[in-house]
């Protein structure tokens, strides 16, 4: 009896890493900091749009402490890193002041003008994570 339940316990401790929520993940990003409300998101192997606004997301809410209703806009899509001459990267803002407001319902990083608030990008996050854990 005492040898299954030291089992149960074990697999117990070995399934919380599976629900483990995605700070962890979300640390590998790597950004740079352009003016009071401008950002640029390095670009890691293997990063898509949705990649891109998750991480964007993650540093407006974990990294800089805004509420989740903050406004995130695409400033610049992929292109030379604003910092760091080696790297690529997507530029994104906390104000929309020079750009032309655009519509989208996609993730996208080729469209400059696009919004969402970090509460949606965060969820891309969790998305992103739960396909990476598969």
């Amino acid at each position: 009896m005492r040898f299954r339940n030291g089992l149960v316990f074990c697999a117990a401790l070995l399934a919380v890493p599976v629900a483990a929520d995605t700070i962890g993940e979300e640390k590998r990003y790597k950004f740079n900091r352009l003016s009071q409300s401008d950002f640029e998101v390095i670009r890691l192997q293997g990063m898509g749009a949705t990649e891109y606004w998750c991480a964007a997301a993650s540093y407006a809410i974990r990294r800089q402490g805004l509420p989740a209703q903050t406004k995130m806009y695409l400033k610049r899509g992929l292109g030379g890193s604003v910092k760091d001459p080696a790297a690529r990267s997507v530029v994104f803002s906390f104000s929309p002041q020079g750009l032309t407001p655009q519509a989208s319902q996609t993730w996208t990083i080729k469209q400059p003008g696009v919004s969402f608030k970090s509460s949606q990008g965060l969820r891309l996050c969790r998305d992103a994570f739960t396909r990476s854990t598969k």
